[in-house]
């Protein structure tokens, strides 16, 4: 608190001058520090003798300036109450002025706000109906890809989609990013977008569905190598959707009882163009020309796709998980994809929903039509070094459950022969959990497990005859083929680190063969440091959907593993589609369907 003697000074000093600001100017302090004294002077010490406001009170007739400091004050300090506090006026005569600089046409010299941006909520559509968007953003003084452009509308009209495009600007003179009409966008000299975007425009955050938002306000770098770095907790709970030229997906881990998080980028229609330095030069490798397709039932539950056009300008997408491509003057029905690669398997977990949903007559594999499909993590292997050393687990499998490592490889067997089709290869990709039989083969007594020790022994016999013949050895396999006692038709089993390309002729190929636990040099695998072989992947072992440039990490087919119960999780029911033209899209289930 201010000394009286102090408050004294202030008031004399006010009331020998016809301005406050030539009396803030003698005391050599600030006009708004001086209103405070004189305010806390009037509230608490009465006696001090105040002259009226002479050139600030309400009927006396103000300056721009003066009403422009007034607004300001309003912005600094959120109310009237306060504001006029520190004007030393009272409140009525504070919001007297307010309200004579808006009709002036003043606007504050400051600005601020209280709230974080709040998005415009989309109806829902109605009962039976389905909702389409298509987003995407494009580039200032930036020429439309015209294929891309032209795909995306045949696609909507299909679709009887809305097309939202986020604009940005990238200045190759200054650095600069902002949106249409901003003052950093028209500092850029003849800023343009083509006419056609205009009518799409969306640079508003919008929520399209129950926990997705549409963040088409938001301004990044068009050279940010990883986008969503650093937004994890943006739009709070909410799955979140942003525009950028690159594709990239991170799953957020939330509460144990909540789904997790998924948080996208776009792709782009507009052409590279950057600065030709580093970050621009690398920017244009992971350039994506397309979009994200949305889809929103009547509930609220939404499903996301990416839109990628391919080298001959055809975008490839699933309509009601059917294939179909798009061109600028015409759609396609192609008859099949070229691979599905399913999240981390587990099988003995698997969820009787989850086993008719994707391997029932007419699921998923049925609809997509695919040359391969591809597993991760086919069995859990629950007798594992993890449970091993739980002797009430062990309790529980063993005595409760009736298990064995038998009764789980028979059960592996018997998915291998439901989900099998004709015409389908099978591909098995030498996983860690998969491994975990050749583990307990080495580090378990027989003597102290004999439930186990039979068939076992009969694995331990394969496994040595392999090593004197200098054969390699997959436990896995030698188990699951010996209760069949045969090979497995049509069905490749992966050697560890065994490299398995498809699509060739796209950028190289795509590499299947890697889990994704084992990352450069012996390291421990990851989506970040497999992004970096310079050949695109699709790797399992995360549990967690993700993309990062070429490389894509799919879910868990599962999501109640024991290990992992009662911690935050990022994990989601996601699998991978390679389409024909080689472009790949991320499907997740929700509300057991994975398209609406």
């Amino acid at each position: 608190m201010t000394t009286k003697k102090l408050l004294q000074k202030t008031a004399s000093a006010y009331n020998r001058h016809e301005k406050a600001a030539d009396a803030a100017a003698e005391l050599g302090i600030s006009l708004r520090y001086m209103r405070q004294r004189l305010a806390e002077a009037r509230e608490n010490h009465p006696d001090i003798k105040i002259r009226p406001d002479r050139p600030h009170s309400g009927g006396t007739k103000l300056s721009d300036d003066e009403l422009r400091d007034t607004l300001n004050q309003l912005a600094i300090f959120g109310t009237y109450a306060a504001a006029a506090a520190a004007a030393g006026i009272s409140p009525q005569t504070f919001s007297d002025r307010v309200r004579r600089a808006e009709q002036s046409g003043i606007k504050a010299a400051v600005s601020g706000t209280d709230d974080a941006t709040k998005p415009v909520v989309r109806p829902l559509p109605e009962k039976g109906q389905i909702a389409r968007y298509i987003l995407t953003c494009a580039q200032n003084n930036t020429l439309l890809h015209e294929p891309t452009w032209l795909a995306l509308q045949t696609a909507a009209a299909h679709y009887d989609a809305e097309l939202m495009v986020s604009t940005f600007t990238y200045s190759k003179t200054r650095d600069g990013s902002g949106k249409r009409g901003s003052k950093k966008a028209s500092d850029s000299d003849g800023q343009w977008y083509d006419d056609r975007i205009e009518p799409f425009a969306a640079d508003s955050m919008i929520q399209l569905a129950k926990g997705l938002v549409w963040n088409g306000n938001f301004n990044n770098w068009p050279t940010a190598s990883e986008p969503l770095s650093g937004l994890q907790n943006y739009n709070f709970r909410n799955s979140s959707i942003f525009p950028h030229v690159r594709q990239h997906m991170v799953s957020v881990p939330t509460s144990p009882s909540d789904a997790a998080k998924l948080q996208y980028t776009t792709g782009t229609v507009t052409k590279r163009n950057y600065i030709q330095r580093k970050a621009g030069q690398k920017a244009e490798f992971d350039h994506i020309y397309g979009a994200l397709l949305v889809e929103v039932n009547d509930k609220g539950h939404w499903w996301v796709r990416q839109l990628n056009t391919d080298n001959v300008g055809g975008i490839y997408d699933l309509d009601g998980g059917k294939p179909i491509a798009f061109y600028a003057d015409r759609v396609v029905r192609p008859k099949g994809t070229d691979s599905v690669i399913w999240g981390d398997i587990h099988e003995i977990h698997l969820t009787k929903q989850i086993r008719d949903l994707c391997w029932g007559k007419g699921g998923t594999l049925d609809t997509l039509k695919p040359k391969r499909q591809v597993y991760h993590d086919l069995a859990d292997f629950e007798f594992g070094h993890h449970n091993r050393k739980d002797p009430y687990k062990m309790f529980a499998l063993r005595v409760v459950a009736g298990k064995s490592v038998e009764t789980e490889y028979r059960s592996t067997l018997n998915f291998l022969d439901t989900s099998r089709r004709n015409g389908v290869q099978d591909v098995i990709v030498n996983s860690n959990h998969d491994r975990h039989f050749e583990r307990y083969l080495r580090e378990v007594d027989w003597r102290f497990d004999l439930d186990n020790a039979e068939f076992c022994g009969t694995v331990h016999l394969a496994y040595l005859k392999a090593l004197r013949a200098g054969a390699s050895f997959n436990a896995m396999r030698c188990a699951v083929e010996y209760i069949n006692g045969s090979a497995l038709p049509n069905t490749e089993w992966l050697e560890p680190g065994q490299s398995y390309v498809v699509c060739k002729n796209e950028g190289g190929g795509i590499e299947l063969g890697f889990h994704g636990d084992q990352g450069p040099g012996g390291s421990r695998g990851s989506l970040k440091n497999l992004s970096l072989l310079g050949r695109k992947v699709v790797i399992g072992h995360g549990h967690g959907a993700g993309i990062l440039n070429g490389a894509w990490q799919v879910g868990v087919m599962v999501l109640d593993l024991d290990y992992a119960k009662g911690s935050p999780g990022n994990w989601s029911i996601s699998f991978c589609v390679i389409h024909e033209n080689g472009k790949r899209q991320m499907l997740t289930v929700y509300d057991g369907k994975w398209h609406a």
